[in-house]
Formats: C-alpha cells, sequence, structure tokens
C-alpha cells in the first residue's frame, strides 16, 4: 500500500475520531476498508472517502432485536392458530 495513501486515510479516521490505535486498513480490489473496533469506513483506491462511517454495533443490535422477538411472535401466531382450530373443532360437536 502506498504510504501517502494510508496517511490521508488514517488522517481523515482521526478527524472522523475514530480509534487510529487499534486501525486496521484492509485493501480490497478497488478500494480500502478502515475499522476500528467499532467503525468502518470504506475509502476508493486514491484515499477518498466513498462512504458513512458504518457502526457495527447498529446492524447487530436490530439483527439480534428482529431475530428474538419475531421468533416469539411466530411460535405465539402459531399456538393461537392451533387453539382456535381445537376450539372451532369443539364447537362444531356440540
Amino acid at each position: 500500500m502506498n504510504p501517502e495513501i494510508e496517511d490521508r486515510i488514517r488522517l481523515y479516521c482521526k478527524k472522523c475520531h475514530m480509534d487510529c490505535t487499534n486501525l486496521e486498513i484492509i485493501p480490497l480490489e478497488d478500494s480500502y476498508l478502515a475499522k476500528d473496533k467499532t467503525v468502518k469506513m470504506l475509502f476508493d483506491k486514491n484515499g477518498n472517502v466513498n462512504s458513512l462511517p458504518m457502526n457495527y454495533t447498529y446492524g447487530e443490535q436490530t439483527t439480534k432485536f428482529i431475530g428474538k422477538y419475531s421468533s416469539i411472535f411466530i411460535y405465539a401466531s402459531f399456538l393461537i392458530a392451533i387453539l382456535f382450530l381445537v376450539l372451532c373443532g369443539l364447537l362444531k360437536k356440540f
């Protein structure tokens, strides 16, 4: 990696208040990915910014929340449907 581009990326990450001691710059095909423990940013091959800072916890917390509560909702609706069918069957017998 070109040291000039690396310095440009580190400087921009420092301006964005990223943790520069744990900063890792990963070269991709046509770009660079700079990431620390909580934030990652995408840069082009010249070191210019391509994306806004992406926080790891936004996606993970939302996915955990939706996954946990949607599964509870699905199980509850399934049980309610079974109870409804059983009650309808019992009412038809009487």
